[in-house]
């Protein structure tokens, strides 16, 4: 109140806020950097007053700083994500797999022992505060199997001359790579889970193996 035309100019953080010259003042969406001291000051033909200044707090979503990161690990082994994020406290951690809540998982490291085929996928976490929530990028894991025989080669008896197949079965993460030895050396290009034996010489009599191999590991079958 004051005698005659009022007029105002408001403060924030003691700097004069542009255009902001009517007894009301509205800050429109408010984000982070709009917090601060908010002050006005009246003047008329006698003189001023500054008023206390008012606090305005913005209350930010959590933001994350670290992500969890894709991994790659063998079935069997240990996989560990790890979020940090910051906001007003108290901040919660809510982990998922493939857009689902997991059971429990509510710390910033997410521990997944002895992992199988069953829990690769996409992991990401929501942080939580007072003001609102955020949800991560999805993290894959990626669970490689090690190879395992599902079919034994047989042993077999031909004859001089002729020839005979010998092939294997096998399951695990792709590509599987072959390669077949006779009593443990190697046989030139006979790579693949079947190979055909020609012309059959008496030095070709033999224990036969083969090694199959992935990323996971390998197996030899049986001779």
């Amino acid at each position: 109140t004051g005698t005659g035309i009022l007029s105002y100019q408001w403060r924030f953080d003691g700097t004069d806020i542009a255009g902001a010259t009517q007894a009301t003042l509205t800050v429109s969406s408010a984000q982070p950097a709009h917090a601060g001291r908010y002050a006005v000051v009246v003047r008329n033909v006698t003189g001023s007053a500054e008023s206390r200044a008012a606090r305005l707090t913005v209350n930010a979503p959590g933001t994350i700083l670290v992500l969890p990161q894709v991994q790659t690990v063998s079935a069997g082994a240990t996989a560990t994500f790890t979020a940090t994020g910051i906001g007003i406290e108290p901040t919660s951690y809510r982990w998922r797999l493939n857009g689902a809540d997991i059971a429990g998982a509510t710390g910033t490291t997410l521990n997944l022992a002895n992992v199988q085929i069953s829990n690769a996928g996409d992991y990401s976490v929501i942080v939580s505060t007072p003001a609102g929530s955020v949800l991560s990028t999805a993290a894959r894991l990626i669970v490689e199997v090690p190879p395992t025989i599902t079919r034994q080669p047989n042993s077999q008896t031909a004859l001089s001359g002729s020839s005979f197949p010998l092939k294997v079965n096998a399951s695990g993460t792709e590509p599987l790579h072959y390669q077949w030895r006779l009593d443990g050396a190697m046989i030139n290009g006979a790579e693949g889970p079947v190979i055909f034996v020609t012309n059959v010489q008496s030095a070709d009599e033999g224990d036969y193996t083969v090694v199959i191999s992935n990323t996971a590991g390998s197996v030899t079958s049986q001779p």
